[in-house]
């Protein structure tokens, strides 16, 4: 319905006249003319009261004239939209992170990401690092963030954001957590935790198959050292609750330091010897195509959360 050469149409509209908007346009009165029976015929109405000088429009001209601004600001728009995605600055993608470090991160990642690239669209997807790869491979997330080795089955790309510490958290009642703290503390103000004093003490670990539940149990076997198992929890945070009211221990990577309040009763140690780390990745299937708005927002997750090498 929209008409080629629309702005002919608003011109004649706007003066009233097809001399004077032929005039304005730089084209010859005639063709003008030529163009608005065209114009006309194509539609198969009236558009301009001819007997009236200047020209008025018809109730169905009112009609188009409404019709044309709106698809001229949709074109604007349009145009507009492009001009950011060539920037940019639009964009939209969809991101995987596990339910626990989300609720850690987001809060700081996402108002600033958005406070400089506003159009772009982040659509989150939360849940367990293991149902990450049917995700990858069904195309419903772009990328993750996660630890890693993830025991994918299909060949990724991992871009390494550092070495998580993994700490050791106890409840201060605890008599164990009372002598540790009288050693004196490392440099970074992080008592050292005898690992073997862990055995047969009562721990809180993640439900089997989460990778963090992985990595406690083989540490726990290198050091030959056997904890009693009291409780096990899909939740990271969680269990870092559950120590606060018990005295149990667990164990929980360094981003949570980064809650805005530790539980009052939890104490954090560094144990093992090298003190148990992990590594975090932005993790996504090889060959698979990030874009530059992608780029953008793991370039701020970088910023964000890296850690020493």
């Amino acid at each position: 319905m929209l008409y080629k050469n629309y702005d002919y149409f608003l011109t004649i509209a706007k003066l009233g006249s097809l001399t004077k908007a032929a005039e304005a346009l730089y084209v010859t009165q005639p063709s003008l003319s030529k163009y608005l029976s065209r114009l006309e015929e194509s539609l198969n109405i009236q558009l301009f009261d001819r007997s009236s000088s200047p020209l008025s429009l018809t109730y169905a001209g009112k009609l188009y004239l409404d019709y044309v601004n709106k698809m001229a600001d949709l074109n604007r728009q349009l145009q507009d939209d492009f001009d950011k995605i060539r920037n940019d600055e639009k964009g939209e993608f969809t991101f995987g992170i596990t339910s626990w470090r989300s609720s850690i991160m987001l809060p700081t990642l996402l108002p600033l990401f958005r406070s400089r690239y506003p159009h772009i669209k982040i659509n989150v997807v939360e849940g367990k690092s293991y149902t990450f790869e049917s995700a990858m491979l069904n195309n419903q997330v772009d990328f993750c963030l996660m630890s890693v080795p993830s025991n994918f089955s299909f060949p990724a790309t991992y871009e390494s954001l550092g070495m998580e510490k993994i700490y050791l958290a106890g409840n201060r009642r605890h008599l164990l957590v009372q002598h540790a703290l009288q050693q004196p503390a490392g440099p970074d103000g992080i008592h050292n935790f005898d690992v073997s004093l862990l055995n047969g003490e009562q721990f809180i670990n993640l439900k089997p198959g989460q990778l963090l539940c992985r990595l406690n149990q083989r540490f726990f076997n290198q050091h030959d050292v056997h904890p009693r198992e009291i409780w096990s929890t899909e939740n990271i945070v969680t269990a870092l609750n559950l120590v606060n009211c018990t005295e149990y221990f667990t164990s929980i990577p360094a981003l949570c330091t980064k809650m805005e309040h530790l539980p009052e009763n939890v104490v954090l140690f560094e144990f093992g010897t090298p003190p148990l780390e992990w590594e975090i990745a932005i993790v996504y299937p090889k060959n698979s195509h990030i874009t530059r708005t992608m780029r953008l927002f793991i370039d701020t997750i970088k910023e964000l959360y890296s850690y020493p090498a």
